[in-house]
């Protein structure tokens, strides 16, 4: 709901008449005029209708569905009331957001006559269920607002009873019906009675689809109120824009941007709840050094807060509170924060908000810069995007309705890109290096008169060779400027002052990993195409950790980034490059290969890079060494050198044992050498062989025995034959002689 200037429709001149008591609260509130969402939803959702309404950012939707509630319920109360029982409820997928609308609803209740309403807050974390249910039991509340997980578990009680409950009422209504709520919330809406009303509020109800087909509504009424220019999602006095810039600048700009841009409070929206943390801390540490920044035009006077889906209930009630109400003496506040605090909330005096990385869901985007600009207040929205592919989002967005026009960055931002272009020479100017060179070739074959056959092949050859070579491994370095030199300064003094910090930005990094690869629109966000080199450098880090995205980083050596302007790391890059045959031209010479990359160390040592890990602060890590990097706490730093002499003691155990056996190896038998070790099952399978084989030729060999006397037989019966034959014979021939006598 708006003031009375800004609104379209009074609240009296309704064709629904609201009760009295409303009427009178809404005045006293400076409620006297309704927006045209209120004015539209409201005397529908009082009566006998369903809703499901789509409208933008800050047009007073908590409103346009509390008035019906409170119709319903006064209504209900004048009938009686029963115990256990409650006539509404209300359910966003946030407790920040939960809190709000309860809040809001108070601040109406508090001006009601005797009608005795009440509501209970229902959030997990904050009591116990059982507590929750003594509270309703006592306070008898006929309005429950609270999240779906901890509604679920409430109502699912016998001592709650919800067959007199007239009207839910779904705030954000597509996040409560994607994947991650869409159970809890089916389950709440079968514990209530069909014959009731039920109201879908959001600003991107497009996304939903056919799921609000889910909700059990009947014969919904659909309401879309958008903003008269172009027709845009977005609300007319938001201003929505980006900027392109390098990975490693997005935190540097940041840091300006929060130092002479003009606001009370800013949001600031980072992809993890880790990279809160490690970022909030980074720049506390920054601010309080601020006075030796170059940046002349700044105001020190920032407070920042921070806000993630892992703290506690109370601790994100408290800073959401702090931030809110600003009671400090600060004059900016800051708010780094996820998506927790993407939908709903509506936080006065937000002029700013700050995307460090779009969301993974388009349809965030719009809730995220929709914390500033409303009401009809002027507010920007800037979102920070990686130069190259990822400047394609906007054309996508523009797709789907939202108009992002693009903000210059800083000019030193300009300028240290011009030069980054001149260090790191520029594809366009390869591929016509490339196209020069395949002409002159073309050119000389022609005048040699050579066969067009074999010229076609060569071309082919030659083709293929540079479609196929591997990449050079000289890895693109951005300049430093004064400014981002003492940032990065500072970035890594940080990370050395405690173990943790540097763990911290480790998990931050890894984590954005997983965040990245979760974008819906892959055709954009290719995790392929990401600079992990360049974020490592951005986040303070000095080794990229092992993932499984390493495959698509080539320019480092066994997980260390280089680091410019020093020896021990351009010497290794020196040789691969020296020995390698991935030039364009192969007419360069190894002496000319030389020149050109000591010529690119010159350059880079000589924007002073080699100064800031020479400083006190880097030595501590002694260029790779972490096992001295210690922990700011006393505990864990001992617990952290007792398992660092574990694991040196361990080695030393493996290292000594290794030892021994390749001396027991050396001083060992030859037949033992040799023959090897053998399993006892394997020495089982042997013997078992070999008693086979010689079971099987001692069975050969009786068998050749037994044939061998059949035939000594065979031949004795023959030969005593034979003997007798010879006999007679001998007879017969001896009486033949004497007869002749």
């Amino acid at each position: 709901m708006a003031k009375s200037e800004k609104g379209t429709t009074s609240a009296a001149l309704l064709s629904y008449k609201l009760c009295p008591w409303i009427l009178e609260a809404l005045e006293t509130l400076g409620y006297s005029s309704l927006t045209p969402v209120q004015a539209s939803t409201i005397p529908l959702l009082s009566q006998y209708k369903d809703v499901v309404v789509e409208a933008v950012t800050g047009s007073g939707k908590t409103l346009a569905f509390l008035i019906p509630v409170l119709e319903k319920v006064s209504k209900a109360i004048e009938l009686g009331t029963k115990k256990g029982h409650f006539y509404a409820v209300i359910v966003s997928p946030t407790r920040e957001l939960a809190d709000q609308i309860n809040s809001v609803l108070n601040s109406v209740l508090e001006l009601q006559p005797d009608l005795g309403i009440t509501s209970q807050l229902l959030v997990g974390a904050i009591q116990s269920v059982q507590e929750d249910l003594h509270t309703y039991i006592t306070k008898r509340p006929q309005i429950l607002v609270g999240t779906p997980g901890r509604l679920l578990d409430f109502m699912s009680s016998n001592k709650v009873k919800t067959s007199s409950c007239e009207i839910i009422i779904l705030d954000e209504a597509d996040k409560l019906l994607d994947s991650s709520f869409l159970a809890d919330t089916q389950s709440i809406i079968r514990l209530l009675p069909r014959q009731r009303r039920t109201g879908l509020f959001s600003a991107t109800m497009k996304s939903a689809g056919s799921d609000v087909f889910k909700t059990g509504m009947t014969n919904p009424v659909k309401i879309t109120v958008k903003s008269s220019l172009l027709k845009s999602n977005a609300p007319e006095s938001l201003s929505l824009t980006y900027m392109p810039l390098p990975v490693e600048l997005k935190l540097p700009v940041l840091l300006e941007l929060l130092l002479t841009a003009r606001y009370k409070k800013v949001i600031v929206y980072f992809p993890t709840c880790y990279s809160v943390t490690h970022f909030y801390g980074a720049f506390m540490h920054i601010l309080k050094n601020i006075k030796d920044s170059p940046i002349i035009n700044h105001d020190p006077s920032i407070q920042i807060f921070s806000l993630h889906g892992k703290l506690q209930t109370k601790p994100r009630q408290n800073v959401l509170s702090k931030f809110t109400n600003n009671p400090s003496a600060f004059d900016k506040c800051v708010l780094f924060t996820t998506d927790v605090a993407a939908r709903g909330l509506d936080i006065p005096d937000v002029d700013l908000v700050i995307q460090v990385e779009p969301p993974t869901n388009p349809d965030v985007f719009l809730h995220r810069c929709g914390r500033t600009g409303r009401a009809n207040k002027v507010g920007k929205a800037i979102t920070l995007l990686s130069k190259g592919r990822e400047e394609e989002y906007i054309s996508f967005l523009k797709v789907r309705g939202v108009n992002v026009t693009l903000t210059p960055p800083p000019n030193w931002v300009n300028e240290v890109c011009a030069k980054e272009n001149e260090l790191n020479p520029v594809e366009e100017e390869q591929e016509e290096e490339q196209e020069e060179e395949q002409n002159q070739e073309k050119e000389t074959e022609q005048e040699n008169n050579v066969d067009d056959k074999v010229q076609e092949l060569d071309t082919e050859e030659d083709a293929l060779e540079k479609e196929f070579a591997p990449t050079l491994p000289i890895p693109r370095y951005l300049p430093f400027t004064k400014f981002t030199y003492w940032f990065a300064q500072k970035l890594c003094e940080f990370n050395v002052a405690d173990r943790s910090h540097y763990e911290h930005a480790v998990r931050s990094y890894v984590s954005f990993q997983r965040y990245y690869a979760q974008h819906t629109t892959t055709s954009i966000f290719r995790p392929a195409e990401l600079d992990y080199i360049g974020l490592a450098r951005s986040y303070g880090l000095v080794r990229i950790p092992r993932m499984p995205e390493l495959r698509y980083v080539q320019n480092v050596i066994f997980g260390w980034i280089e680091i410019p302007g020093t020896d021990h790391d351009f010497s290794e890059w020196k040789e691969l490059i020296l020995e390698s045959n991935d030039w364009n031209s192969k007419t360069v010479s190894k002496e000319e290969k030389s020149i050109i990359f000591d010529k690119l160390i010159e350059d880079y040592r000589n924007s002073n890079f080699n100064a800031l890990y020479e400083s006190d602060q880097f030595k501590k890590f002694d260029g790779i060494n972490f096992d001295i990097l210690g922990y700011a706490d006393p505990v864990r730093e001992k617990s952290r050198l007792e398992e660092l002499k574990t694991a040196k003691r361990k080695l030393e155990r493996q290292e000594k044992a290794r030892k021994k056996r390749e001396l027991k190896g050396k001083n060992e038998s030859w037949s033992k050498k040799v023959g090897g070790l053998e399993t006892k099952q394997e020495r089982k399978e042997k013997m078992k062989k070999r008693r086979e084989a010689v079971e099987e030729k001692m069975k050969r060999a009786r068998e050749e025995e037994s044939s061998e006397d059949e035939d000594a037989q065979e031949d004795w019966k023959t030969l005593v034959l034979e003997k007798k034959g010879k006999k007679k014979q001998k007879v017969e021939e001896s009486g033949g002689f004497f007869d002749d006598l």
